[in-house]
């Protein structure tokens, strides 16, 4: 009897504090990486608005690079076959003697186009292209565009 006394106090298991301090440190780890899920959302939602943005501003590139400059001047506005077409107009308080500026919507974004009424030159020879910069705008009161591309198009 005594030999069975002895071998139960020299038993080595966990005590009860020994537990609960290891399940409060696990508690606090757990919790820790769970704070990192709600950001991870967020920054995938922040890239995945970035790429929509610069794939809409590429596809109006290669759209805009079909047009000429003087089909914009002529009419003051511009139709692009996109689908959904998409018309983007002359804005007159933004438009200046040096840049024709565009304004219109396209897949729910907010898209500014800005073309350089001067021809670009190379040498001193003219290249029949004005340059071109697309702003792609999450919503009006943005100041800050989400992506913005440049290009050439024809004169």
């Amino acid at each position: 009897m005594v030999y069975i006394m002895n071998h139960v106090k020299k038993s080595n298991g966990f005590t009860l504090i020994e537990v609960l301090a290891s399940i409060v440190i696990l508690s606090i780890v757990i919790v820790s990486f769970l704070s990192f899920f709600p950001q991870m959302s967020l920054f995938n939602e922040k890239t995945k608005d970035n790429l929509d943005a610069v794939t809409i501003a590429k596809e109006l590139l290669v759209e805009m690079k079909l047009v000429e400059y003087t089909d914009i001047i002529d009419n003051n506005n511009l139709v692009l076959p996109t689908d959904p077409s998409t018309e983007l107009l002359t804005d007159s308080l933004q438009s200046s003697s040096e840049f024709l500026v565009l304004s219109g919507t396209y897949r729910e974004k907010n898209i500014t186009v800005t073309i350089n009424r001067t021809e670009e030159t190379y040498l001193g020879s003219n290249l029949n292209k004005h340059e071109m910069r697309i702003e792609i705008f999450e919503s009006l009161d943005d100041l800050n565009p989400s992506s913005t591309i440049f290009g050439y198009i024809k004169h």
